[in-house]
């Protein structure tokens, strides 16, 4: 069904195009609008539906066809992007569409990228471009874990939410946006694998000197009366980063002394170490997990989350929190999980 003309007004005024509603097959249920997902190939998987901006509000304000899984809204049209901004909703999408430029959304909100979608955005630059609320910022501080991009502030001003608010007053110029967008590489580089504790006291310092540039950053930012939510969140994720890293150092610190075949130390043996890290980590996890192959995804028992961050790589009995960067084996799963020490850890494993 086609749009009523007071439906595609209230489109058109937030900056979406005719042709993008057309090339989107944008439509009408009677009561909703109708905006088909396809998958990358362009092949159609399921309508995602927006609730009637004139109808009432105590209703909810999107709904899906029954039985589907989140997607990246928009994949089918950006392969020779050489630039995309990914953004929280279809409709921002569709409003930056609108004016040429390339723009994705996860269908299930700020925090829902799925690990599956990197190879997608591989050789690109990358915009990130959530809305400027507690769930965006989050959402999008979390992105710069697993993408090399540009962080887009909006500004926090009454009426304006996200990138389309923002636009929509003509004082407002996107490219000032993009021109202000600050990448941040630390985040999305991986932690290497370390052989001695020199590396991680200097793997260690390296964060601590990029929190001390972000304080610098935050002050000015704040004294020029620009944004500077966003870098509380990044400093969340800086320090536990480091704190990561300072269990690895207590663990490294532990294994200089490798217990002997006896009692050990702490009354552990270098056995029942094995052991213990052998125990599945899915089995110590207390919430409902959904298998993805060769892993399991869930939400972090170690921070308050909506969407699933905490991943179980099922072969290697090794996890990791995209959203805490909590990682590691079923010892420092337990050590995290009750608060104790290393050895008292390798007990609880053991049942000792």
């Amino acid at each position: 069904m086609l749009l009523p003309d007071n439906i595609k007004q209230w489109l058109n005024e937030r900056g979406i195009s005719d042709g993008a509603i057309i090339t989107n097959n944008l439509s009408w249920n009677g009561s909703q609008i109708v905006i088909p997902i396809y998958n990358p190939d362009g092949i159609f998987l399921f309508n995602k539906y927006r609730r009637n901006p004139f109808g009432p509000d105590d209703v909810p304000k999107y709904k899906y066809d029954p039985g589907t899984t989140t997607q990246l809204f928009n994949a089918h049209k950006i392969v020779d992007a050489p630039f995309i901004i990914i953004v929280e909703g279809e409709l921002d999408v569709l409003r930056l569409e609108s004016v040429g430029l390339w723009a994705v959304s996860s269908t299930g909100g700020a925090g829902s990228f799925k690990d599956e979608w990197l190879p997608i955005f591989t050789g690109k630059n990358i915009f990130i471009c959530y809305d400027n609320d507690d769930a965006g910022m989050k959402g999008a501080t979390k992105l710069l874990t697993k993408l090399p991009a540009r962080l887009v502030i909006i500004p926090r001003q009454e009426g304006i939410k996200d990138i389309t608010d923002y636009l929509q007053k003509p004082e407002h110029r996107l490219s000032s946006l993009l021109l202000a967008a600050e990448s941040y590489p630390i985040l999305s580089e991986p932690v290497p694998e370390f052989k001695y504790i020199k590396d991680v006291k200097a793997q260690t310092k390296k964060y601590k000197y990029f929190l001390e540039q972000l304080l610098v950053k935050e002050r000015n930012a704040k004294n020029a009366g620009e944004p500077f939510a966003h870098f509380d969140y990044i400093r969340q994720l800086l320090l536990n980063t480091i704190e990561n890293l300072n269990r690895e150092i207590r663990k490294m610190r532990y294994f200089k002394h490798p217990a002997s075949d006896g009692s050990g130390k702490n009354g552990i043996t270098e056995e029942d170490i094995r052991q213990a890290k052998e125990v599945p980590i899915e089995t110590l996890y207390s919430g409902s997990l959904r298998k993805q192959g060769n892993r399991a995804v869930g939400l972090c028992p170690f921070h308050d989350e909506t969407s699933a961050s905490f991943v179980i790589y099922l072969q290697q009995n090794h996890f990791f929190c995209f959203g805490c960067s909590a990682k590691t084996d079923a010892i420092d799963f337990v050590m995290r999980r009750d608060g104790c020490k290393f050895h008292e850890a390798v007990k609880t494993l053991l049942n000792k």
